[in-house]
């Protein structure tokens, strides 16, 4: 045992103040508590022994001994109490109203114990305070990225790296290189390796680390080889990734409390960075706004322009708009969201109007964007909480306006419907039931039989509709219109047929197959309340 702690009738004090339940946590892994302390929101800033002859007390302070030695309960102040029951408890302790107390059932752990244990937690805590303040320090100081990673290696004792979104190196450590290949370009640009890349995209690190908080440890199958990985946000933007390695070197506790705080500290050192400061001047942006403000009529001069600004030559356009639903704050993110952009799009064909992000692609970006609903766009999309619509594939630049207001309403449909994206051509119908009720009566439009059914429906419970739904659907495969509607095959038959006793439909005709199946989802996208048809 520390004799310091024998002889002391002082309090140890803290550099600053802490949580009494950050405390109560830690020692709940050492020993079990028979009566828990009854607020453990308190600060404690000191801590010291239990002496019976104790007569002048400290507030904030926490005192540790056995209830043998509990001194008299002081009428004018409050006090944090851990005693050992090495005795009964007295009852006047229990029911004074100025004792926050707690019990540990007697065993072999002696004050001494508790009062070390307590020491080493108040010691990181001290410590977690000055690598803050070292980290603070060296923002402060507005020298740039490189200096904030040298004192984070220096405070972590790791290797680390700071990359964007496209891969490419911030900032590293010099011990960084000896983890990490590194490729680097004709501007001298460094950019972490195809390897490492497709490490990170296979095992889908940044989903998982987004699902942890933004942080979370990356086990490997080397002991003590793991990574602590994190994702720096700008305005709710990721925008960078930082990687720090275990390199044979376990992590301790300390180092997964500094994580959060250094994230953040690095995205303040990224906006006062230019990195993200984007050009207004880009030459594309002047001619993307002549299209879309349809300016440009003749596709003569569109092809002088596009020759002039060197863009490739494609046989089909899209455009898709990128918004968010807060609008009033989506403008001042931009930049950073054109910045994370480029690993996905061109950022050149990319233009702020009207408050959306206005982007020009080609049928092959687009197909590699939504080839799939759990691509890394959509990916990208849900975790910055930002929704992409897109018009239909169109040939002459010079119509431009037209398909973005196709953009424009499927950028809004996503965000209705809360989905990453939406396809124009993939919603048509529901684009078709807006265009029809904001001229007439949808109902106006349905199939008779339809009408029919949904009345007979309501009164009786058979899903009628939707079981003709998912027939028509599933033209040549009633197996799977069955396993849709989870029935047996017969049963769905059964409800084909009763369908056409009830309604004399022929559904072997083409066009009234598709009357009723149109029939069918104008009602569902117009909401019309069945039960009142």
């Amino acid at each position: 045992m520390n004799n310091l702690y024998y002889n002391t009738n002082r309090p140890s004090v803290i550099g600053g103040y802490m949580k009494l339940a950050d405390i109560v946590n830690h020692l709940n892994t050492l020993v079990p508590c028979s009566l828990t302390f009854k607020d453990d929101t308190v600060s404690i800033h000191s801590y010291a022994l239990i002496q019976k002859e104790l007569q002048h007390y400290i507030p904030g302070c926490l005192y540790i001994g056995f209830a043998s030695a509990l001194p008299p309960i002081p009428s004018n102040i409050n006090l944090t109490l851990l005693c050992i029951e090495d005795t009964a408890l007295p009852e006047l302790y229990l029911r004074a109203t100025n004792l926050n107390l707690c019990c540990v059932a007697n065993s072999e752990i002696t004050p001494f114990e508790i009062l070390n244990h307590v020491a080493v937690i108040i010691n990181e805590e001290v410590n977690l305070s000055w690598y803050m303040q070292k980290l603070f320090d060296t923002i402060y100081s507005n020298q740039g990225l490189q200096p904030l990673i040298d004192t984070a290696t220096e405070i972590f004792g790791h290797p680390m790296l700071l990359h964007d979104s496209n891969f490419k190196v911030l900032a590293l450590s010099q011990d960084a290189v000896n983890i990490v290949e590194l490729t680097e370009d004709k501007n001298g640009d460094k950019y972490v390796n195809a390897n490492t890349i497709s490490f990170i995209r296979d095992n889908h690190i940044y989903s998982k680390t987004r699902s942890q908080g933004y942080s979370q440890y990356v086990r490997k199958s080397e002991r003590f080889n793991g990574t602590l990985s994190t994702i720096i946000q700008i305005q709710g933007i990721e925008v960078a990734q930082l990687a720090i390695y275990e390199a044979g070197k376990q992590f301790q506790e300390i180092d997964f409390k500094l994580i959060e705080p250094l994230r953040k500290l690095l995205s303040i050192e990224l906006q006062k960075n230019d990195f993200f400061s984007i050009s207004k001047n880009l030459l594309p942006n002047y001619f993307l706004t002549d299209l879309l403000d349809k300016k440009i009529h003749d596709e003569d001069s569109i092809r002088k322009r596009l020759n002039y600004l060197q863009w490739p030559s494609t046989e089909t356009y899209q455009i898709m708009i990128i918004s968010n639903k807060l609008s009033n704050t989506f403008e001042s993110k931009i930049p950073f969201i054109i910045q994370s952009l480029q690993s996905f799009i061109p950022s050149d064909k990319c233009i702020v109007y009207k408050n959306e992000l206005v982007v020009f692609i080609d049928n092959s970006i687009s197909l590699s964007l939504f080839q799939e609903s759990g691509s890394e766009f959509t990916e990208y999309l849900s975790a910055n909480a930002l929704f992409a619509g897109v018009s239909i594939p169109f040939t002459r630049l010079s119509e431009s306006r037209k398909y973005y207001n196709q953009a424009l309403k499927a950028s809004e449909f996503a965000q209705r419907n809360n989905q990453p994206f939406c396809l124009y051509e993939k919603n048509m119908l529901y684009f078709l039931t807006e265009l029809i009720s904001s001229h007439s009566e949808i109902i106006d439009f349905c199939h008779p039989a339809v009408i029919y059914l949904a009345k007979e429906e309501g009164s009786n419970g058979t899903p009628f509709l939707e079981t003709l739904k998912y027939y028509l659907y599933y033209t040549n495969s009633p197996n799977e219109a069955a396993s849709t509607l989870c029935v047996h095959r017969n049963t769905l038959f059964y409800r084909i047929n009763k369908i056409k006793e009830l309604t004399g439909v022929n559904l072997d005709n083409a066009e009234e197959r598709l009357q009723i199946y149109l029939s069918i989802k104008l009602l569902e996208f117009s909401n019309i309340n069945i039960a009142n048809l």
